[in-house]
C-alpha cells in the first residue's frame, strides 16, 4: 500500500510564517525532499530518524532535475512512507507543485495539498511595500522573472503583462532585470515608474535596493545584490520610506544559536526575534522526571519540619511542584519560599504562590550570602534540585548550612547532533552562540569534529556566569561575552551591546 505525499508550502523564508498545519506535518514525516529556499530551521522540527533529503536548485546548479524529484517522491511513496515536499512559498505558485502532482496522480500515490505564504505578497511586506493601496493601486499582478530556459519563445505578453495591473511583482528575476526593465519600457511603463528589488526577504539577510525603471539596473549592480530576488514594479514601492518596519530592527541581519531547551528559551527566543535575530534552538540538555520518587515524596509528607524552601530554577519548580499536585496536597502548605532568579519567580507566580524572599543574585558565593542571611538559629530549608550536584550546592555544604537537598529531576545529555546542524546552517554565518552552563558547553564541543570546531572561531561565546565561561575558554580563543545577571534578559543585554 503506497505512503502520502504532502506538497507543503514552507512559506517566504522567516520560518515563523509557515503554516501550524505545514509545521506538523514536518514533525511527523518520514521522508522531506526540500528546496534551497526552505528556511533550515523548519529542518531542525524533523524526526531524529527522518530522512532528509536536499533538492534544491541553484541558477547554476541543480543537486536533481525535476524530473528526479518526481521519480524520488513516487519511489518514497511507494515504499509506503510519509513524504513532506517542503516547498519556499507556496507549491503551486512557481513552485512547480503541478507537475509533481501530476505525476503522483499518474502512479496512484494520494497527496495533499498544503498551501504556504507566497513570497510575492510576504516579500514586498517586509521591505515595507504594500502590493495594493486604495488610493494608487488596485491590482497586482504576479509573474515568473525566470521561464523556462528550453522555451522557444517567452510566453509572458508583455505588451499585456507591461500595463496589466498597478503592481507588478517578478518572483526570481535577478538574472533577467535587464529583459524585465526594457520589456516594461518598451511597452508603456513610464522610466519614473518606482522599482524594489528585494533580496532573501523575510530573513535575516534580507536587502532592499529602490530605484526606478530609469535607474535600478545600475542601482542594483552596485549594490551588488545577487539571486534570489524579487522585483516590485508599481506606486506603492514609494510608501516603503514611511513602512520599512522590518529592515530598522536593532538585530536585523544577526543569527542566534540558543544551546539551552526550547521551553527554558522560548521567551529569550521571542525578544531576539522581535528585535529582527534569527534564532536557532539546539538544546544540549534534556530535563527528565525520575522512575520513582520515594524519597521526595516522603518528603512532601513532613513539609512543615522546613522553614523556607529553596528554588533556584523553573525546572525545580516545575518538577516540584507537579509532583505534589500528584499527591494532592495543597501549595499552602509550602514553607516560605526563596526565588532565584527572575525567571524562577516569573514560574512560581503562575503557580499562584507567594515569595518571601527573591534575589537576582546568581554567582554562587553571593546566594549562599543571601540564603544564610535569611536563616535564623534551629530553621531549615528544603531545596529541590537537579540530580547532579550543582557549584552552589557544594557552596552551601562548604558553609554547613541546614539544607536538605532533595533530587526531583534529572539533567542527561540532549541526543544532539551540532554537526549535521551546522551542515544545514553552512553559508549561512552564526553571529552568537549562548550557553547557561558548563554541561551545555561540554555537550556542545564534544558532538563538534575538529575542522567544525575550527569554524567557530569568529563567533561570539555568550555565557551565563564565570563557570560557563571558564568551560567555553577550554575549547578555544573565543571571544566571550558573559551576563551580568541570570536568565535571558541578561543574555539580551550581552547580544544587544556587542551588536552595536
Amino acid at each position: 500500500m503506497p505512503g502520502f505525499v504532502y506538497l507543503v508550502g514552507a512559506g517566504p523564508g522567516d520560518p515563523d510564517l509557515i503554516t501550524v498545519k505545514g509545521l506538523n506535518l514536518v514533525k511527523k514525516a518520514d521522508v522531506i525532499v526540500y528546496d534551497r529556499l526552505v528556511n533550515p530551521v523548519l529542518l531542525t522540527y524533523a524526526r531524529k530518524d527522518a530522512e532528509l533529503i536536499y533538492a534544491g536548485k541553484a541558477p547554476d546548479r541543480h543537486e536533481y532535475l525535476q524530473e528526479e524529484i518526481n521519480k524520488l517522491l513516487v519511489e518514497k511513496a511507494l515504499a509506503g512512507k510519509t513524504v513532506v515536499r517542503l516547498k519556499g512559498g507556496d507549491p503551486f505558485v512557481f513552485g512547480r507543485g503541478g507537475e509533481e502532482a501530476l505525476e503522483l496522480t499518474r502512479h496512484g500515490i494520494p497527496f495533499e495539498v498544503v498551501p504556504g505564504i507566497t513570497s510575492a505578497i510576504a516579500v514586498p511586506a517586509y521591505a515595507g511595500i504594500p502590493v495594493t493601496h486604495r488610493e494608487v493601486a488596485a491590482s497586482f499582478c504576479v509573474i515568473t522573472g525566470n521561464e523556462d530556459p528550453t522555451k522557444k519563445e517567452s510566453q509572458i505578453n508583455w505588451e499585456k503583462v507591461a500595463l496589466a495591473a498597478d503592481t507588478l511583482v517578478f518572483l526570481m528575476g535577478r538574472k533577467n532585470l535587464p529583459q524585465i526593465v526594457a520589456n516594461l519600457l518598451k511597452y508603456g511603463r513610464s522610466p519614473q515608474t518606482p522599482v524594489a528589488v528585494i533580496r532573501l526577504g523575510t530573513r535575516a539577510e534580507q536587502r532592499t535596493v529602490t530605484g526606478c525603471l530609469q535607474d535600478i539596473e545600475e542601482k542594483v549592480r552596485k549594490a551588488d545584490l545577487k539571486h534570489p530576488v524579487i522585483i516590485v514594479v508599481g506606486e506603492t514601492v514609494r510608501f516603503r520610506e514611511q513602512l520599512n518596519w522590518f529592515e530598522t530592527k536593532r538585530l536585523m541581519g544577526k543569527r542566534i544559536l540558543l544551546t539551552q531547551s526550547s521551553n527554558s528559551g522560548r521567551l529569550l527566543a521571542c525578544r531576539l526575534k522581535e528585535l529582527g535575530a534569527e534564532v536557532w534552538h539546539l538544546p544540549q540538555v534534556e530535563y527528565l522526571k525520575f522512575e520513582s520518587y520515594r524519597e521526595v515524596d516522603r518528603e512532601l509528607q513532613r513539609l512543615n519540619e522546613y522553614k523556607y524552601i529553596l528554588f533556584t530554577s523553573p525546572n525545580g519548580v516545575e518538577f516540584f511542584l507537579n509532583r505534589l499536585k500528584c499527591l494532592e496536597i495543597s501549595i499552602n502548605t509550602l514553607p516560605d519560599v526563596i526565588a532565584i532568579g527572575d525567571k524562577t519567580k516569573k514560574v512560581l507566580e503562575t503557580w499562584g504562590i507567594k515569595i518571601a524572599y527573591k534575589t537576582d543574585r546568581f554567582l554562587p558565593h553571593e546566594v549562599v550570602k543571601f540564603i544564610a542571611e535569611c536563616l535564623q538559629d534551629g530553621e531549615k530549608i528544603l531545596f529541590p534540585k537537579s540530580e547532579k550536584a550543582s557549584i552552589l550546592e557544594s557552596k552551601l555544604r562548604e558553609e554547613r548550612l541546614p539544607v536538605k537537598y532533595l533530587p526531583v529531576y534529572k539533567a542527561v545529555r540532549a541526543k544532539v547532533e551540532a554537526d549535521h546542524l551546522l551542515e544545514l546552517i553552512d553559508g549561512r554565518k552564526i553571529d552568537f552562540i549562548t550557553f547557561v552552563s558548563p554541561a551545555a558547553v561540554n555537550n556542545f564541543f564534544e558532538s563538534l569534529t575538529d575542522e567544525k570546531r575550527e569554524r567557530l572561531t569568529d563567533i561570539k561565546m555568550v555565557s551565563m556566569g564565570p563557570n560557563t565561561t571558564a568551560e567555553i575558554k577550554k575549547y578555544g580563543n573565543f571571544e566571550i561575552l558573559e551576563a551580568n545577571r541570570p536568565g535571558g534578559e541578561g543574555i539580551l543585554e550581552k547580544i544587544l551591546e556587542a551588536a552595536i
